[in-house]
């Protein structure tokens, strides 16, 4: 309570000192707004005695049942959790100035959601993830390729998230295939809104691919190969009326090479079928609901960053069917 200065509550607390077991059943944190930002049914550990003594948070089993998580951002761009992250980030490490690796022999998950919610955009998102239920065995924090994770999640509306691979938190390194499915474009436009002249009526989003990424001081390394994504069902409305409905039945991308540090994108191909676009020619150019496609005339400018940016990129075949 008085770390994550909120009350924290539990309902039942058990300890077998023989088997070095632990369970808290019915815990439940309120976040200082008094909604829910943790809780569980029930949390079981069995302590792994000689990992720990060894310099790990050990572990032989953790199992979590019926886990409830919040997660949201202010009007302000505050995080519901950043007093604790702040904490948690100038916590003790350990004697070698390293914070000390978890180890877990088998990590069992069931029934869990977590809600997300972000206030800051000018349209306001919300959703719900889960429910979850998954296991793992043989989880540390170290990173290791020859032992990978395998997670499965999906949302409220169908939504659908999966990888395999390998992970590490200090430093970040991850590595692995993920598959995306359904992710339904209206309901993420408040993240994109105020940057396109227009309302996404419909829309659905998959991609998959294999990633490396590995953060080296302030820039990531990330690679991508093999990357794939389509949208299906693209109906688009200009918010002025003065254009007719964008439609696209299918778009898909396949064979995605990326390196972002060299600045590279590569991708096979690209199809497009069945649509209709409602176009203007202007003065200044083609103009599609106020995205003017025409050459600029603005002189070009140099990113005034260090951030990596994609500037080699090649589009081996583009094909346009019915459009």
């Amino acid at each position: 309570t008085e770390f994550l200065e909120r009350p924290v509550t539990v309902e039942h607390v058990s300890l077998n000192p023989f088997t070095l077991t632990i369970v808290i059943e019915g815990l439940a944190i309120p976040d200082r707004d008094g909604g829910e930002l943790l809780g569980w049914q029930r949390l079981t550990v069995n302590a792994d005695l000689w990992s720990t003594l060894g310099g790990s948070w050990g572990a032989d089993a953790v199992e979590l049942t019926g886990l409830r998580g919040r997660l949201f951002m202010t009007e302000t761009g505050e995080l519901n959790i950043a007093d604790i992250l702040a904490k948690i980030e100038g916590g003790e490490a350990g004697e070698d100035g390293k914070s000390r690796p978890l180890e877990v022999g088998r990590l069992e998950v069931t029934d869990a959601a977590v809600s997300l919610a972000d206030a800051s955009r000018s349209r306001p998102f919300t959703t719900e993830i889960g429910p979850l239920t998954f296991s793992v065995t043989d989880f540390h924090t170290k990173f290791d390729p020859e032992a990978p994770y395998r997670f499965e999640a999906s949302t409220e509306s169908g939504e659908t998230v999966s990888w395999r691979g390998a992970l590490s938190l200090v430093p970040l390194k991850s590595a692995g295939d993920f598959v995306v499915s359904g992710l339904r474009l209206p309901k993420y436009e408040a993240y994109f809104a105020d940057l396109i002249p227009f309302e996404i009526e419909s829309g659905l989003v998959s991609a998959s691919g294999h990633y490396a990424l590995d953060w080296i001081e302030d820039l990531p390394e990330l690679k991508m190969a093999d990357g794939a994504a389509s949208l299906t069902g693209l109906v688009v409305t200009a918010r002025d009326g003065q254009f007719g409905q964008q439609t696209l039945a299918s778009l898909e991308v396949k064979g995605i090479e990326a390196d972002l540090l060299a600045g590279r994108l590569v991708v096979a191909a690209v199809t497009l079928a069945d649509g209709s676009v409602d176009l203007r020619r202007t003065a200044n150019g083609i103009d599609l609901m106020g995205l003017a496609l025409g050459e600029s005339q603005a002189e070009p400018t140099t990113p005034a960053t260090d951030d990596p940016v994609i500037q080699d990129v090649r589009v081996e075949m583009v094909q346009a069917d019915r459009i």
